[in-house]
């Protein structure tokens, strides 16, 4: 089993959507011959983690994200938990609708979004080019809530860590002080830092942004790493006004593909 660290319920800094596919502009039958070839090293590899009865027809393709220079960004049609997943490498966010994230190809082997940047077979253009030309659904108010994991103690997350959605009115017109002020008050001592604010002026120049839906998504840092702590946190910051939905960053064991 993998363990993925992942953001739930984060499909929330919305882009209108794009229909695009970022440097995907092979002729259909070259890009055709290439995704054969991936589905081919990827059936190999599946029965290489022990998986022989699988066959070619059962491995589908749900979107290719990219093709840099033989780096390809792909997601299959694989099982998954059913948690909006979003995957940070380097602060480039990806969002997915459950833990089926996408996964990249070179020449055979396969590897996560951030091993393959960390090997330098991506780089931070590459990431914000998929990100600015993917669409994401945007989620209301109703569907956060109703989809958020109720949480426990003997959940499995991140120590010292709590995401934070605000509340799309004070995402555009509330300052990064005013929200930060107020989440450290209400988090006392235990307050270490909070990061991930948007500028709203980078939303209303950037055409790429749906301004009506978007919500920012805010890390809040404390200095207290235990379970009890986390807990208390989220608790506190859920009965502030501005914030939608406050989680701890859960992981989430899967298996390893």
């Amino acid at each position: 089993m993998k363990k993925l660290k992942l953001i739930a319920l984060l499909s929330l800094v919305t882009l209108t959507p794009v229909v695009m596919v970022a440097c995907w502009g092979k002729s259909n039958e070259k890009s055709n011959e290439l995704e054969t070839r991936i589905r081919t090293d990827y059936l190999s590899h599946l029965h290489s983690q022990g998986e022989p009865e699988l066959i070619l027809a059962d491995i589908k393709i749900l979107k290719i994200y990219g093709d840099f220079d033989g780096v390809v960004v792909v997601r299959f049609d694989r099982p998954a938990f059913e948690a909006i997943t979003t995957v940070q490498v380097d602060g480039v966010d990806f969002v997915f609708d459950n833990t089926n994230v996408a996964i990249v190809w070179k020449d055979g082997s396969f590897f996560e979004l951030q091993e393959a940047y960390d090997n330098e077979l991506l780089t931070k253009g590459n990431l914000k080019s998929i990100q600015t030309h993917y669409g994401q659904h945007s989620y209301t108010d109703e569907e956060i809530i109703e989809n958020a994991k109720a949480m426990s103690l003997e959940d499995d997350f991140a120590e010292g860590i709590v995401d934070v959605i605000i509340k799309h009115a004070n995402s555009v017109h509330d300052t990064e002080e005013s929200v930060l002020s107020q989440i450290r008050n209400a988090l006392g001592e235990t307050f270490e830092s909070i990061s991930g604010w948007i500028p709203i002026e980078e939303i209303e120049s950037n055409p790429l942004w749906n301004r009506d839906g978007f919500r920012q998504i805010v890390t809040v840092t404390l200095r207290a790493e235990a379970k009890e702590d986390v807990f208390n946190a989220v608790t506190k910051l859920n009965r502030l006004d501005f914030v939608l939905l406050a989680q701890p960053r859960y992981n989430y064991e899967i298996k390893e593909e």
